[in-house]
């Protein structure tokens, strides 16, 4: 991803080319459920020039690909199928699909060998070794270095989303004229098809009536028509908050010094998926914003997060869930948010951290429970010096299999 694909216009100028470096397209029928996506067939990539990408269903770890292989067979699926289609532009009744091809820090030879770049890879290496890799802070340069190459009014189209997102919400009205600087927007991330946040309205509205100078907005990559709009959408924010998954990987669009929120989905230990709920070092996904200027932070979900057997006695829970297995798995199912959580996310963390204040390390690792962990943030530390900070758990988070998680305030264990 950091280096640029060879078939993908040489050095990579445009912010499209960048955006799909290291990706292979397919496409599928528009109206297809991404739970039923089956294998897809590739096409060549000038097909997206002008156009969007309507779902990241392909999306989201190496480890699920490896897991899924040992699966049952009505759930194994592949990543790719014989035949091109030609390159003859957008077909609108397909939904294109982009599908990772590479990891930074690998690269494969022109003889099959593989070839490590870095220590950045997700199966690179952790501890002391890790926190020297710096991939993912270049990629964030390169991109920001080109974004206004590229779009020259850039600056100018990312007042006026800011000032029609906050119009919207009324938190500002037409005879407003600031370049809307004094107020905090955060994003939280839907998606139309699997893993949709049931209760998302419900948290925007006490978002926006809970906070000063503060709103929270939707964010859906699949409603987009064009790569300036998914840029726009996302350099916009102060803060964007979702479950894992694709949708969170364009926060590396997000501007200098922004903040990712991750909520981990909650999987129990009769199903597959612990890779996940990491919370002892980054997860597959967050290795992406690792010793970047992004704050990065985790939120374990609990039993609650889970709209499957309600109200279903705990000790027939795993005979229920498994009943419904494909339904049950954390890539399929959709899930609900404690507001308390996002509400203290915001309040606690998210505006006590700005472009003008940063809090002491100390007492960011203590502002928040034990469910959330502090993967990759920058913090004071002897004085006012500012620096780049991982506070992980101890010990791998295991959820229980029964009971909740811990509770919001508890004490953050060490």
């Amino acid at each position: 991803f950091t280096e640029p694909a060879e078939d993908g216009g040489g050095d990579c100028h445009c912010y499209e080319t960048m955006v799909f470096c290291g990706y292979d397209t397919f496409t599928h029928d528009a109206d297809i459920l991404s739970e039923d996506l089956e294998p897809a067939a590739p096409i060549n990539l000038r097909v997206l020039a002008g156009s969007g990408t309507d779902d990241n269903g392909g999306d989201d770890d190496d480890d699920q690909a490896k897991s899924d292989r040992n699966d049952d067979d009505e759930e194994k699926s592949s990543a790719e199928e014989d035949g091109e289609l030609p390159v003859t532009g957008v077909d609108p009744t397909l939904k294109y699909t982009l599908w990772s091809a590479g990891k930074v820090g690998e690269d494969t030879g022109k003889s099959g060998e593989n070839i490590v770049q870095s220590k950045c890879g997700r199966d690179g290496k952790t501890g002391p070794e890790m926190n020297k890799c710096t991939d993912w802070h270049d990629l964030r340069d390169f991109l920001a270095s080109n974004f206004f190459k590229h779009y020259p009014t850039l600056e100018r189209d990312l007042v006026e989303h800011r000032r029609k997102r906050l119009l919207d919400a009324g938190a500002i009205d037409e005879g407003y004229d600031g370049d809307t600087a004094e107020w905090t927007i955060v994003g939280l991330t839907q998606r139309s098809y699997r893993r949709a946040w049931l209760n998302l309205q419900g948290i925007i509205d006490k978002c926006n009536e809970s906070f000063e100078n503060t709103i929270c907005v939707e964010v859906n990559v699949e409603k987009t028509k064009s790569p300036l709009e998914q840029l726009v959408l996302h350099r916009s924010l102060d803060a964007l908050a979702g479950v894992h998954g694709a949708q969170l990987t364009q926060a590396v669009l997000l501007p200098p010094n922004a903040h990712v929120l991750e909520m981990l989905p909650w999987v129990t230990d009769y199903i597959r998926g612990k890779w996940v709920q990491t919370t002892h070092t980054t997860t597959p996904l967050g290795v992406i914003f690792h010793n970047t200027d992004l704050n990065h932070l985790g939120y374990s979900l609990d039993r609650d997060s889970v709209p499957l057997c309600e109200g279903v006695e705990e000790a027939e829970l795993q005979v229920c869930f498994m009943k419904s297995r494909k339904k049950f798995l954390w890539e399929n199912r959709d899930f609900n948010v404690d507001p308390r959580a996002v509400l203290d996310y915001i309040g606690k963390f998210v505006l006590r951290n700005t472009q003008e204040k940063t809090q002491p390390c100390k007492e960011m690792e203590a502002s928040l429970g034990d469910r959330f962990v502090l993967y990759n943030v920058h913090c004071t530390r002897d004085g006012n010096k500012v620096g780049v900070n991982h506070f992980y758990h101890d010990k791998p988070r295991r959820a229980s299999n029964k009971g909740k998680a811990a509770k919001l305030n508890e004490p953050r264990v060490k």
